[in-house]
């Protein structure tokens, strides 16, 4: 079995794997550079991809529910209506990836850095964002229901149509984010949780 770009270029082959996640493991614990791979459409959930090289992969509509990415190098990575609820994202570089219409409910996003990222239409209900970096991302029509953003940066951030019920924001979040630069038009904000303690 083995993993192949985008432009079809074999990345890694594993002839005793029996599926693509077992090949992915496989690849990513031997430290392999999987940019670009083509991973659409697949089952990836519980996969351990921490600390993998990514970068400008494709990932539509992979269903990546509960696997670990922490630390990977996701940079333009597509996941455009993939599943990745429950997954493990923290630390994780994310600039300029695609989330639109992402599952992301549940995913723990702490410290990523999402500049520039797209979750248009995204799903992030009781997501963990806090010290997320997510200036000039696009959050148009996103749910952050019950969302963790302590911490987080929004600035230039564009949170149109954008649902924060309940969402948490602290002190230094609100102090970080240059709120006359996002956009919040049409954005839900009725009980959204403002703790105005300076951060410990």
């Amino acid at each position: 079995m083995e993993i192949i770009n985008k432009h079809g270029k074999v990345l890694f082959e594993d002839k005793n794997a029996t599926s693509v996640r077992e090949v992915l493991e496989d690849a990513v614990e031997k430290g392999i550079d999987l940019s670009d791979a083509d991973l659409s459409h697949q089952d990836l959930s519980n996969a351990n991809l921490e600390s993998a090289n990514l970068v400008g992969a494709c990932f539509t509509q992979a269903n990546l529910q509960s696997a670990i990415l922490s630390h990977a190098k996701l940079n333009g990575a597509v996941f455009t209506k993939a599943v990745l609820k429950e997954a493990q994202l923290s630390e994780a570089t994310l600039i300029w990836c695609d989330f639109a219409e992402a599952d992301l409910n549940k995913a723990d996003l702490s410290g990523s850095l999402l500049q520039g990222a797209n979750l248009k239409g995204a799903s992030l209900q009781k997501a963990d964002l806090s010290r997320a970096n997510l200036y000039g991302a696009h959050l148009n029509g996103s749910n952050l229901m019950w969302a963790n953003l302590c911490g987080v940066d929004l600035s230039g951030a564009d949170l149109s149509a954008c649902d924060l019920y309940g969402a948490f924001m602290d002190m230094q979040a609100v102090l970080r984010t240059n709120f006359r630069s996002v956009n919040l038009q049409n954005t839900l904000l009725t009980n959204t949780l403002l703790q105005l303690s300076l951060p410990v």
